[in-house]
């Protein structure tokens, strides 16, 4: 394991730590912004590719956020490439995963004891006692990070 691949892993964890301590913050108990004042879009996209069926704008923009940020490397890079694109993106999928997971291991309200299925209504799928999407997202990061080495 080189030094470049430990350093990548703890930036996502503090990276992800800020991220999910700032939106404890926001969010308090109610995930999925469920008290914020935030536009709610519902349409065939958000039926068939969220879990719960909606997405607001909070979450919208808080991605858009995080992709903007995380290109930031583009403007030292004499020629972004395909692997330079891939490398960011493992980022962004690994980023996203480790921050929710540690909204709820850091959030008063929940804790690793409410980390199930029975007290987070917004996660609809789980397989071996992890949201599904948190199975999508480290498998796309991990195979967009040794794409990105290739």
């Amino acid at each position: 394991m080189d030094i470049s691949f430990i350093a990548f892993v703890i930036f996502i964890f503090f990276s992800s730590t800020v991220h999910a301590l700032l939106e404890i913050q926001i969010e308090g108990q109610n995930g999925w912004a469920g008290k914020l004042p935030t536009r709610i879009f519902k349409n065939w996209w958000t039926r068939h590719f969220t879990e719960v069926g909606h997405i607001t704008g909070f979450h919208i923009f808080t991605v858009l956020f995080v992709l903007v940020f995380a290109h930031f490397p583009v403007l030292f890079v004499e020629q972004w490439t395909m692997y330079h694109e891939a490398f960011v993106l493992s980022f962004v999928f690994l980023h996203f995963v480790l921050e929710d997971f540690l909204w709820f291991v850091y959030n008063p309200a929940f804790g690793i004891k409410k980390f199930s299925r029975a007290h987070i209504w917004w996660h609809t799928h789980w397989f071996l006692g992890l949201p599904a999407s948190y199975w999508a997202g480290v498998i796309c990061g991990i195979a967009l990070y040794f794409f990105a080495q290739s």
